[in-house]
């Protein structure tokens, strides 16, 4: 069974249409994801990453993190991988935190499993403040 919910729309000055909200199954759980169409209602693209945190393997390696297995990610353009995950324990919120780390060729990604409780402000340029705080 699938269960699909939208949470926010928004349409900016060209007419593209953002949408925002998640998609839940019984194998994968909720997942978080973030669309983008333009006027004639044409996806343009969808992302959402789900897990914790995203690390180039070099990183990965450096920090010495212990393999722990292998998963299956869906990419951007729909494509499936496989992908080595590690366990890493990180100060969240003043606090230790045990996570996944998914090894990744790309620049490291906050996912919604962390970000999960959080008030999240970006200010979108380059070098722009990004802001996470719990919620109350």
């Amino acid at each position: 069974m699938t269960d699909n919910e939208g949470f926010r729309l928004a349409v900016d000055a060209s007419g593209s249409l953002y949408a925002g909200g998640f998609t839940s199954n019984a194998a994968q759980g909720r997942n978080w994801l973030l669309r983008k169409y333009d006027p004639a209602g044409n996806l343009l693209w969808s992302t959402g990453f789900n897990g914790s945190l995203t690390l180039p393997p070099t990183v990965i390696a450096s920090l010495g993190l212990q393999w722990r297995t292998r998963g299956l990610v869906m990419l951007a353009n729909g494509t499936e991988d496989h992908c080595d995950i590690s366990t890493v324990t990180v100060i969240w919120d003043g606090r230790p935190r045990n996570i996944l780390v998914e090894a990744a060729d790309t620049d490291p990604l906050v996912g919604m499993a962390l970000l999960y409780g959080h008030d999240l402000h970006m200010q979108v340029v380059e070098g722009g403040s990004v802001v996470i705080e719990p919620l109350p």
